[in-house]
């Protein structure tokens, strides 16, 4: 069995978290329009933004990592920093608007 490291489970759910919390509207977007049975066609603003939200969910993992308090078990741990990165993109999204 694959035995990971509390660091790697909590930066794969910081990741994780921020990824979903970014790309969250786009499969909204493609849900809506394949219920509507229409086509969701990707254009090239869909591949730079996925690009760009992938590139922001990496360094807010890696700027979130240094403050996020580990817990012991795996699955807590990873839902804790799931939890943690989907909030961290949302405050960051939020605050972005204002400016």
């Amino acid at each position: 069995m694959l035995e990971l490291s509390p660091d790697v489970i909590a930066f794969l759910g910081i990741f994780l978290g921020v990824l979903f919390r970014t790309l969250a509207p786009a499969i909204r977007k493609w849900r809506e329009a394949e219920s509507k049975g229409e086509t969701f066609t990707v254009s090239g603003k869909y591949t730079a933004t996925a690009i760009a939200s992938i590139l922001i969910a990496f360094i807010t993992t890696m700027l979130g990592l240094q403050t996020f308090q580990m817990t012991p078990d795996g699955f807590t741990l990873f839902q804790t920093a799931f939890l943690y990165g989907l909030g961290l993109n949302a405050l960051i999204n939020e605050v972005s608007t204002w400016f």
